[in-house]
């Protein structure tokens, strides 16, 4: 129906407000349930209008049915936008972009670069922010809903407050002008708002506006602006509605917005709208650079609750973190007989534990783990007259004690370290696939002797891992490497469980022992480490902590790998840092490998790094497919070309199909695809390793795939 030339409306208003998720600290924990509380309580009908509540994406499910039931049994209309938890997952942190010297953890809370690491800070979230809070996609989604049945759509946030006074000046801002299409209306911030309900308030301040539309607008808000990044204030900039929002500007790595707008000028403003109050700290209420900044830090508070949550969902308790659980229920005979035919020769050799070093650490404690930092040498001829040596650093150059087999090995504990775990990894799949009791009896003892047994156990600590001779008594971050491929261990020891070849309370003693190696490397701050470092704890921390059953510290971790690509990855993928170094394709090489676990560590517990590509062609999967196409140019690839070559075809055939740029990588797996899987006759074939390992090992579980030293 029609009046004339006019559509005929069901209302004259419609004021939809949304309903989000609150962002401590810029609000209190509960504001928008109790806004909406006082809301319903106290606020009256309101002529010609119709009220409607959007749910926009609230991540607590408890907190949706509460306000969906207060809404209803107040008797108005109510539309959701759920919430889905896998469609969040898609979305990554990113830093892509930001200039270098912002991307670290104290440059992000430098006061000295306040502005730009609150910009940094809002970018790094920004995916992650579009879904969580989607504020704009929310406001069209109201705008399209009141344009149906209304002649004004008000698209407000949920702590608006409409008096009796406001609103009849808001009905005659509406009528003041016939051409305009647009209302501007002023929000007035309280303090207390018991003050709206003596019908005589009069707002002290006005600041920013609440827009109305009048139905045959054709405007929108910008879906691609974030919550906190001129959301809105790009839309006024569009209208020519002047304010401070004009001289707002993205960040220098931010897209600009476009300004011409075919509606510009045609609004009109006046009225005011209350404001609830904000729950906050009156510090950041009352300082409006606190105030911008907090909106960001709230919206990190509820990205890391959410990526807990995500963690809880996948990680449940006895799962597998590294080995393929469906793989284990279908293993050919001949993978079988082969790993039976490991499992006899470990059957021979004595357990290793950190008692068979010769030498002892600074601490003179036999069971605290002991060992050298490879690439530092003894110079005796530099000091011939002084009974100690002079101690120099050669990168990418081992001395003896770093080389298994060699004599000086066995005065350290990183060869018996390496022993055990391919022991236990090769006995414990033995021992559940063959089965063969025997087999797990060994592998449950190479697990006693040194994780749980008082007499023979390593101390759970790396305090002297890659010790430097001669200079301080204590190990370096670095040493966090030689720890590595503890992850398999991790799910032999819960399939020994399993199998029961370990007690309920032997297995605590173990969650106990990780548990403080845990907090041990922890305070390491391994993870501050600026090349493949990084990376490997990473890996090391974050599925420790997933065995743990400590979500959030393990959501954390694989939440901020993609950050790694900001500050490990150059445009193209070229692993910098690493080129930097006397063996770039070698570290180049160990730095894709342990990316490539994460990625595969992250999918299995619901974060699928494989899908992460930042800006300018960085992933894991183009990092590969940079090093596999200019792998003849690196100064170390001619004295072990054919190995690099193997090393290079065994990570290609493994990165998944719907990895990010997997695409470009096709011609590179179709080179290399011919490359014979039994190349080295001392290493297991590559089908084994398939259908065994999530990632295949790169180097990460000794007995496949053995790739070198770190």
């Amino acid at each position: 129906m029609t009046r004339g030339n006019r559509p005929a409306f069901d209302v004259e208003f419609a004021l939809i407000r949304i309903l989000g998720n609150s962002l401590p600290p810029r609000h209190a924990k509960d504001e928008m349930l109790q806004h909406l509380k006082f809301t319903l309580a106290h606020e009256p009908e309101l002529e010609g209008c119709n009220k409607i509540w959007i749910l926009n994406r609230i991540a607590d499910r408890r907190t949706e049915e509460l306000c969906a039931n207060l809404i209803e049994k107040a008797g108005y209309r109510i539309v959701r936008l759920p919430f889905d938890i896998d469609e969040y997952a898609r979305r990554f942190h990113d830093l892509s972009g930001v200039p270098i010297q912002l991307l670290s953890e104290k440059s992000l809370n430098d006061p000295a670069s306040f502005t730009a690491s609150t910009y940094a800070l809002e970018w790094m979230y920004r995916h992650k922010n579009l879904y969580a809070v989607g504020v704009n996609t929310a406001r069209n989604v109201a705008l399209a809903l009141g344009r149906q049945h209304a002649q004004w759509t008000l698209p407000w946030d949920g702590a608006c407050f409409v008096t009796p006074q406001a609103w009849d000046g808001i009905r005659q801002l509406s009528r003041q002008d016939s051409a305009a299409l647009h209302l501007v209306v002023p929000l007035a911030r309280v303090s207390d708002p018991q003050s709206l309900l003596s019908g005589t308030f009069k707002p002290a301040r006005l600041t920013e506006p609440q827009l109305g539309f009048r139905h045959d607008s054709e405007v929108t808000f910008d879906e691609q602006l974030r919550y906190g990044n001129r959301n809105k204030a790009e839309l006024l900039v569009r209208l020519g509605i002047s304010g401070p929002w004009n001289n707002w500007h993205p960040a220098a790595w931010d897209r600009p917005q476009p300004v011409p707008c075919a509606e510009r000028g045609r609004f009109v403003q006046g009225g005011w709208v209350a404001r609830l109050p904000a729950g906050c700290e009156s510090g950041i209420e009352n300082d409006e650079p606190l105030r911008w900044r907090s909106r960001f830090q709230g919206v990190a508070l509820l990205c890391r609750q959410l990526d807990t949550r995500i963690l809880i969902k996948h990680n449940k308790k006895g799962r597998l973190l590294c080995y393929n659980e469906a793989a284990l229920r279908n293993v050919d005979h001949a993978t079988v007989q082969q790993l039976s035919a490991l499992a006899d020769i470990e059957l021979a050799r004595p357990a290793p534990s950190v008692l068979d070093k010769s030498h002892c650490a600074p601490s003179a404690n036999r069971q605290d783990y002991f060992s050298v930092a490879p690439y530092f040498h003894h110079d005796q001829s530099m000091h011939r007259e002084q009974s100690t040596s002079a101690v120099h650093y050669l990168d990418g150059v081992r001395n003896a004690y770093a080389i298994a087999g060699t004599t000086q090995s066995g005065e350290h504990d990183r060869h018996a370290l390496d022993r055990m775990i391919q022991g236990v990894c090769t006995t414990t799949l033995a021992g559940v696939l063959a089965p063969n009791p025997h087999y797990l009896a060994r592998a449950a003892l190479l697990v006693r002797t040194w994780f749980i047994d008082p007499a023979s156990r390593m101390n759970p600590h790396m305090r002297f891992a890659q010790c430097i001779p001669n200079a301080a008594a204590a190990g370096r971050p670095w040493g966090i490497v030689e720890f590595r491929n503890l992850w398999p261990v991790l799910d032999a020891m819960t399939l020994l469980r399993r199998a029961g070849a370990l007690s309920a309370q032997e297995f605590a003693s173990l969650q106990h022992w990780f548990g403080e190696f845990l907090d041990d490397v922890t305070r390491h701050a391994t993870a501050l480490e600026d090349n493949n470092i990084a990376i490997w704890s990473d890996l090391l921390t974050a599925s420790i902590a997933a065995f743990l059953g400590r979500h959030q510290q393990a959501a954390t971790i694989l939440a901020d790998v993609p950050l790694r690509m900001s500050t490990q990855l150059l445009p193209f993928a070229v692993p910098h840092r690493e080129l930097q170094r006397s063996r770039p394709l070698h570290y180049s090489l160990f730095l894709a490998q342990g990316l490539a676990c994460l990625a595969w560590l992250g999918r299995s517990l619901g974060m699928d790094l494989w899908r992460y590509q930042a800006t300018q062609h960085r992933s894991v999967a183009l990092l590969i497919r940079f090093l596999a196409l200019n792998r003849e140019l690196f100064s170390d690839y001619a004295a072990e070309a054919v190995q690099f070559d193997y090393r290079i075809a065994s990570l290609i055939q493994r990165v998944p199909a719907d990895a990010a740029g997997f695409s470009a990588l096709q011609s590179c797996r179709d080179e290399t695809s011919t490359l014979p899987v039994d190349h080295f006759p001392q290493q297991p074939s590559s089908a084994l390793a398939d259908s065994l390992y999530r990632e295949s090992d790169f180097g990460m579980v000794p007995f496949f795939f053995r790739f070198g030293p770190d």
